[in-house]
Protein backbone atom coordinates (compact mmCIF):
# COMPACT_ATOMS: atom_id res chain seq x y z
CA UNK A 1 0.00 0.00 0.00
CA UNK A 2 2.80 2.42 1.00
CA UNK A 3 4.68 1.53 -2.20
CA UNK A 4 1.59 2.31 -4.30
CA UNK A 5 1.12 5.64 -2.53
CA UNK A 6 4.80 6.45 -3.07
CA UNK A 7 4.47 5.72 -6.79
CA UNK A 8 1.36 7.93 -7.02
CA UNK A 9 3.16 10.77 -5.25
CA UNK A 10 6.14 10.42 -7.57
CA UNK A 11 3.87 10.47 -10.61
CA UNK A 12 2.08 13.56 -9.27
CA UNK A 13 5.44 15.29 -8.73
CA UNK A 14 6.47 14.53 -12.32
CA UNK A 15 3.18 15.97 -13.62
CA UNK A 16 3.60 19.07 -11.47
CA UNK A 17 7.16 19.63 -12.72
CA UNK A 18 6.20 18.97 -16.34
CA UNK A 19 3.31 21.42 -16.06
CA UNK A 20 5.64 24.08 -14.66
CA UNK A 21 8.38 23.49 -17.26
CA UNK A 22 5.99 23.36 -20.22
CA UNK A 23 4.24 26.52 -19.02
CA UNK A 24 7.54 28.42 -19.01
CA UNK A 25 9.25 27.13 -22.15
CA UNK A 26 6.77 25.20 -24.27
CA UNK A 27 6.65 21.55 -25.31
CA UNK A 28 9.36 21.62 -27.95
CA UNK A 29 12.11 23.20 -25.84
CA UNK A 30 11.63 21.17 -22.65
CA UNK A 31 13.38 17.80 -22.35
CA UNK A 32 12.47 14.82 -20.18
CA UNK A 33 15.83 15.33 -18.43
CA UNK A 34 14.81 18.89 -17.50
CA UNK A 35 11.52 17.64 -16.08
CA UNK A 36 13.34 14.95 -14.08
CA UNK A 37 15.74 17.53 -12.65
CA UNK A 38 12.87 19.85 -11.67
CA UNK A 39 11.09 16.92 -10.00
CA UNK A 40 14.25 15.86 -8.15
CA UNK A 41 14.20 12.45 -9.82
CA UNK A 42 16.33 10.50 -12.26
CA UNK A 43 15.47 10.52 -15.96
CA UNK A 44 14.83 6.78 -15.66
CA UNK A 45 12.20 7.39 -12.99
CA UNK A 46 10.36 9.77 -15.31
CA UNK A 47 10.50 7.26 -18.18
CA UNK A 48 9.25 4.54 -15.82
CA UNK A 49 5.95 6.42 -15.50
CA UNK A 50 5.81 8.08 -18.92
CA UNK A 51 7.26 6.42 -22.01
CA UNK A 52 7.61 9.65 -24.01
CA UNK A 53 7.00 13.38 -23.91
CA UNK A 54 3.70 12.89 -25.79
CA UNK A 55 2.64 10.29 -23.21
CA UNK A 56 3.39 12.85 -20.49
CA UNK A 57 1.45 15.58 -22.33
CA UNK A 58 -1.60 13.30 -22.62
CA UNK A 59 -1.42 12.55 -18.89
CA UNK A 60 -1.21 16.28 -18.21
CA UNK A 61 -4.36 16.94 -20.25
CA UNK A 62 -6.29 14.28 -18.29
CA UNK A 63 -4.91 15.62 -15.00
CA UNK A 64 -5.88 19.16 -15.99
CA UNK A 65 -9.42 18.10 -16.90
CA UNK A 66 -9.81 16.39 -13.52
CA UNK A 67 -8.48 19.43 -11.65
CA UNK A 68 -10.82 21.70 -13.60
CA UNK A 69 -13.87 19.56 -12.81
CA UNK A 70 -12.91 19.43 -9.12
CA UNK A 71 -12.47 23.22 -9.00
CA UNK A 72 -15.86 23.86 -10.63
CA UNK A 73 -17.59 21.32 -8.38
CA UNK A 74 -16.03 22.95 -5.31
CA UNK A 75 -17.08 26.39 -6.54
CA UNK A 76 -20.67 25.21 -7.02
CA UNK A 77 -20.74 24.09 -3.38
CA UNK A 78 -19.31 27.36 -2.06
CA UNK A 79 -21.39 29.95 -3.96
CA UNK A 80 -25.11 30.42 -4.67
CA UNK A 81 -26.27 30.00 -8.25
CA UNK A 82 -26.60 33.73 -8.96
CA UNK A 83 -22.94 34.38 -8.00
CA UNK A 84 -21.30 31.53 -9.92
CA UNK A 85 -20.94 33.42 -13.20
CA UNK A 86 -19.20 36.34 -11.50
CA UNK A 87 -16.94 34.17 -9.32
CA UNK A 88 -15.89 31.82 -12.13
CA UNK A 89 -12.67 33.48 -13.39
CA UNK A 90 -11.10 34.49 -10.08
CA UNK A 91 -11.96 31.09 -8.59
CA UNK A 92 -10.57 29.12 -11.52
CA UNK A 93 -7.44 31.30 -11.77
CA UNK A 94 -6.75 30.74 -8.07
CA UNK A 95 -7.64 27.04 -7.89
CA UNK A 96 -5.83 26.14 -11.11
CA UNK A 97 -2.87 28.47 -10.45
CA UNK A 98 -3.42 30.08 -13.86
CA UNK A 99 -1.58 33.24 -12.88
CA UNK A 100 1.65 31.23 -13.04
CA UNK A 101 0.72 28.63 -15.63
CA UNK A 102 -1.81 30.11 -18.07
CA UNK A 103 0.80 29.88 -20.88
CA UNK A 104 0.38 26.11 -20.73
CA UNK A 105 -2.95 26.60 -22.55
CA UNK A 106 -1.36 28.56 -25.37
CA UNK A 107 1.31 25.87 -25.85
CA UNK A 108 -1.34 23.16 -25.72
CA UNK A 109 -3.61 24.87 -28.26
CA UNK A 110 -0.66 25.41 -30.60
CA UNK A 111 0.34 21.74 -30.37
CA UNK A 112 -3.25 20.62 -31.00
CA UNK A 113 -3.18 22.30 -34.44
CA UNK A 114 -0.68 19.72 -35.70
CA UNK A 115 -1.27 16.77 -33.39
CA UNK A 116 -4.60 14.92 -33.44
CA UNK A 117 -3.65 12.97 -30.30
CA UNK A 118 -3.63 16.28 -28.44
CA UNK A 119 -6.62 17.77 -30.28
CA UNK A 120 -9.04 14.87 -29.63
CA UNK A 121 -8.97 15.00 -25.79
CA UNK A 122 -9.16 18.79 -25.92
CA UNK A 123 -12.28 18.61 -28.09
CA UNK A 124 -13.73 15.97 -25.76
CA UNK A 125 -13.02 18.17 -22.74
CA UNK A 126 -14.49 21.22 -24.47
CA UNK A 127 -17.70 19.35 -25.32
CA UNK A 128 -18.07 17.98 -21.78
CA UNK A 129 -17.51 21.44 -20.27
CA UNK A 130 -20.00 22.96 -22.69
CA UNK A 131 -22.66 20.38 -21.78
CA UNK A 132 -22.20 21.18 -18.07
CA UNK A 133 -22.37 24.93 -18.73
CA UNK A 134 -25.55 24.51 -20.78
CA UNK A 135 -27.09 22.41 -17.99
CA UNK A 136 -26.20 25.14 -15.46
CA UNK A 137 -27.82 27.81 -17.66
CA UNK A 138 -30.98 25.70 -18.01
CA UNK A 139 -31.20 25.46 -14.22
CA UNK A 140 -30.72 29.25 -14.00
CA UNK A 141 -33.59 29.70 -16.50
CA UNK A 142 -35.82 27.36 -14.43
CA UNK A 143 -35.02 29.45 -11.32
CA UNK A 144 -35.87 32.60 -13.28
CA UNK A 145 -32.34 34.04 -13.04
CA UNK A 146 -32.40 34.18 -16.87
CA UNK A 147 -35.37 34.71 -19.16
CA UNK A 148 -36.95 31.75 -20.92
CA UNK A 149 -36.03 33.25 -24.30
CA UNK A 150 -32.30 32.79 -23.63
CA UNK A 151 -30.51 30.24 -25.81
CA UNK A 152 -28.38 28.16 -23.35
CA UNK A 153 -25.90 27.03 -26.03
CA UNK A 154 -25.37 30.57 -27.34
CA UNK A 155 -24.92 31.99 -23.83
CA UNK A 156 -22.43 29.24 -22.92
CA UNK A 157 -20.40 29.97 -26.06
CA UNK A 158 -20.47 33.71 -25.34
CA UNK A 159 -19.21 33.26 -21.78
CA UNK A 160 -16.41 30.98 -23.04
CA UNK A 161 -15.47 33.54 -25.69
CA UNK A 162 -15.28 36.30 -23.07
CA UNK A 163 -13.10 34.17 -20.77
CA UNK A 164 -10.59 33.09 -23.41
CA UNK A 165 -10.58 36.53 -25.03
CA UNK A 166 -9.71 38.10 -21.69
CA UNK A 167 -6.98 35.50 -21.18
CA UNK A 168 -5.33 36.68 -24.40
CA UNK A 169 -5.63 40.32 -23.31
CA UNK A 170 -4.22 39.39 -19.90
CA UNK A 171 -1.25 37.80 -21.63
CA UNK A 172 -0.60 40.99 -23.60
CA UNK A 173 -1.23 43.40 -20.73
CA UNK A 174 -0.07 42.20 -17.31
CA UNK A 175 -1.45 45.37 -15.66
CA UNK A 176 -4.95 44.33 -16.62
CA UNK A 177 -7.25 43.45 -13.71
CA UNK A 178 -8.78 40.20 -15.00
CA UNK A 179 -11.50 40.05 -12.35
CA UNK A 180 -12.55 43.67 -12.91
CA UNK A 181 -12.62 43.22 -16.70
CA UNK A 182 -14.62 40.01 -16.32
CA UNK A 183 -17.20 41.69 -14.06
CA UNK A 184 -17.59 44.58 -16.53
CA UNK A 185 -18.06 42.15 -19.44
CA UNK A 186 -20.57 39.99 -17.55
CA UNK A 187 -22.45 43.10 -16.36
CA UNK A 188 -22.83 44.21 -19.99
CA UNK A 189 -23.85 40.70 -21.04
CA UNK A 190 -26.43 40.46 -18.26
CA UNK A 191 -27.82 43.89 -19.11
CA UNK A 192 -28.19 42.74 -22.72
CA UNK A 193 -29.96 39.57 -21.58
CA UNK A 194 -32.25 41.62 -19.34
CA UNK A 195 -33.08 44.04 -22.17
CA UNK A 196 -33.80 41.13 -24.50
CA UNK A 197 -36.04 39.51 -21.87
CA UNK A 198 -38.00 42.72 -21.30
CA UNK A 199 -38.51 43.54 -25.00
Amino acid sequence: MAQHESEDLRKEQILKSAFSCFSKRGFEMVTMEEIAKDAGLSKGAVYWHFKSKDDLIMALIKNWMKRGENALYKMALEYPLDQLLYKYPSYVITQMDLKNHYKFFFHLWARSIENKDVLCPLVENFNESREKAVAFIKVAIEKKLFGTNIDPEALSDTVDAIFYGLMIQWHLDKKMDFEKSWKAAIDMLMEGIKAKTES
